[in-house]
């Protein structure tokens, strides 16, 4: 799959444009050590040897991106599951099939395995490197370290999670990863620059193995950036541990943290180069006595931290954040900005604080309450992964009318004002609806990496159609601006 990157900078936030073609190479991660999909016959590969249709059986919903096939005498690599009877590829078979035999497979047993079979140069090789974890089963590892490579800002790591083996906010529900180790090590530790991970569930575990950390790094003097999103953490010593001396900036969106021992993220003197935008950090349901900080030493939009500070300890739920921090909310007088919330009660802020349910709550204080000026493009996918619309909530959580499992109560919001109304993935171009009345919106179409590759203002009920004919194949974002809500959906093109 091929996508054009260059590093550019919209306003003060810091993205990504096309220019040259860089290669994702996707695979797969999952405890399954055996084929997870078996047909001895009836696949059959397309005239451009791209897309396999199967006839006798359909694809299971757990197979997607990254995945191995082996179909014939050929192999390949999964871009996506299109449906239950067909898959696209990310290259071409070397060999065409009719009606053969199929195997896929997942590509790596753990997220370390993964690290360590990156390329040693990524720039030379042009490649962003992508791991796409499953949930087969707890991934048990020391530690994951991202080193060994030579990175920038278009050729990077990337670890994600595939749709439907999410997290969506609740313990044990997604793809998981165990830092089986514990001590000091962190289940996440950046050496390198520019890596992006998402969608994951990183624990501790016990046995006197209390100390693990969630995140840390070792110290960077080059300005570099490494991108966390939609994480959940927890039963760790702490949560996210940063290098004082380091200059290297992490971006958090959409980040659950609960149950930590101490600080829930704790970052530098430089306090602008850890930035957080819609991250819940809890330390329990009953523990309202922790002498440490939520957060301590970042710039925070749109956060909520409790039942953090001992009262007169000196450790706050907020403590030595970036004075432009604002829209948060606080169980003690600590949050930062004019237009926090202080000394909030966890009571009625979230669903179920009892089971460690973090998604907002019917009537919840949060609701509405924050805003999206200057928060990245990631801060729109809420910890479902849902659009975020209108006035933003804040935290982790949008506020929505999606029921899914572990007692999260069904919820009342807007409907969605941006729809797809054509085949997605698509290959040529693709139709956009938006309804907004009489209001005013901007709709967009961004390359995954920035780049604005599409624009035009609309009013009222709009049909707009993409051609994408000189675009590249890959993921892209449309977005919807109005002032009253602001939508993005997935878009794929696959030729």
């Amino acid at each position: 799959m091929k996508r054009m990157v260059k590093f550019a900078v919209i306003g003060t936030l810091a993205l990504f444009s096309i220019t040259s073609a860089v290669t994702i190479k996707a695979r797969s991660i999952g405890t399954s050590s055996t084929a997870v999909f078996t047909a001895a016959s009836g696949a059959t590969s397309n005239s451009t040897n791209d897309t396999i249709t199967l006839t006798d059986a359909a694809f299971p919903a757990n197979i997607g991106e990254g995945d191995s096939v082996v179909i014939g005498s050929a192999t390949g690599f999964i871009l996506a599951r299109v449906s239950a009877t067909v898959i696209a590829l990310q290259s071409p078979l070397s060999s065409s099939a009719s009606s053969a035999a199929i195997s896929i497979y997942r590509c790596y047993a753990n997220p370390v395995l993964w690290e360590n079979a990156a390329p040693v140069n990524l720039v030379t090789s042009d490649i962003i490197w992508k791991g796409v974890c499953y949930n087969d089963g707890v991934f048990e590892i020391e530690r994951l370290r991202f080193q060994g490579s030579t990175v920038d800002s278009a050729h990077y790591k990337w670890l994600t999670v595939a749709e439907g083996q999410r997290h969506g906010g609740i313990i044990g529900r997604g793809a998981r990863m165990s830092n089986s180790y514990g001590q000091s090590w962190a289940a996440l530790w950046f050496v390198e620059d520019f890596a992006k991970v998402e969608w994951l569930e990183v624990f501790g575990v016990s046995a006197g193995k209390t100390a693990a950390y969630g995140i840390s790094e070792a110290a960077a003097t080059a300005p570099g950036k490494v991108y966390i999103n939609n994480l959940l953490i927890h039963d760790v010593f702490l949560g996210v541990n940063l290098n004082s001396t380091s200059t290297r900036e992490f971006q958090f969106s959409n980040c659950i943290i609960t149950k930590t021992g101490k600080e829930g993220i704790i970052g530098r003197t430089a306090t602008a180069t850890v930035r957080c935008y819609n991250v819940t950090v809890v330390h329990g349901a009953t523990d309202v006595d922790v002498s440490n900080s939520g957060f301590r030493r970042c710039f925070v939009k749109n956060c909520i931290a409790m039942f953090y500070g001992s009262k007169g300890s000196g450790h706050y739920d907020f403590l030595e954040c970036d004075a432009a921090s604002d829209y948060n909310i606080s169980n003690d007088a600590s949050a930062p900005g004019a237009n926090s919330k202080k000394s909030t009660a966890a009571a009625g802020l979230f669903a179920d604080i009892s089971t460690l349910n973090f998604h907002l709550a019917l009537g919840s204080v949060a609701l509405g309450a924050g805003d999206s000026v200057g928060c990245p493009v990631t801060a729109a996918l809420d910890i479902d992964g849902e659009t975020r619309t209108g006035a933003w909530d804040i935290g982790a959580d949008m506020y929505s009318t999606v029921a899914v499992e572990n007692n999260r109560t069904v919820k009342g919001a807007k409907a969605s004002a941006l729809n797809v109304s054509s085949v997605n993935p698509f290959s040529n171009s693709v139709v956009l609806t938006c309804n907004l009345g009489s209001e005013k919106a901007v709709l967009s179409i961004h390359s995954v990496d920035g780049k604005t590759v599409f624009s035009k203002s609309i009013t009222g009920s709009s049909v707009i159609e993409w051609n994408a004919k000189n675009a590249s194949n890959g993921v892209y974002f449309a977005k919807l601006n109005a002032a009253s809500r602001s939508e993005v959906k997935a878009l794929i093109l696959k030729r």
